[in-house]
């Protein structure tokens, strides 16, 4: 079973909306008002965006980042357990010989 991985918040930013504004990350972190280095690290995934960073975005945007943060890490525990609970389960699992050979 595979499990649904949705995309970091900033892959939303570097596939739809930069393209769209054609514009390049160092431009739109000045006209954002922030550094490249922290910009380019929310687009590439290795930061969250901040409460902070969403309300320089868009502030009505600021519901729909949080939630699709909430809803990428809920995700991610979900799946955590699900695999926790079923490596548990082959663990515990013990041979049974079919009722036919009884």
């Amino acid at each position: 079973m595979s499990m649904y991985n949705p995309p970091h918040s900033g892959r939303i930013l570097k596939e739809d909306i930069l393209p769209e504004l054609n514009i390049s990350i160092t431009e739109a972190a000045t006209q954002l008002g922030v550094s490249r280095v922290a910009l380019s690290r929310v687009i590439n995934g290795k930061a969250a965006i901040s409460a902070e960073m969403a309300i320089r975005l868009e502030a009505p945007q600021l519901y729909h980042y949080c939630l699709l943060k909430y809803t990428y890490y809920r995700t991610l525990w979900l799946w955590i357990l699900f695999k926790a609970y079923h490596a548990n389960l082959d663990r515990q699992r013990s041979p049974c010989k079919p009722l036919s050979d009884y």
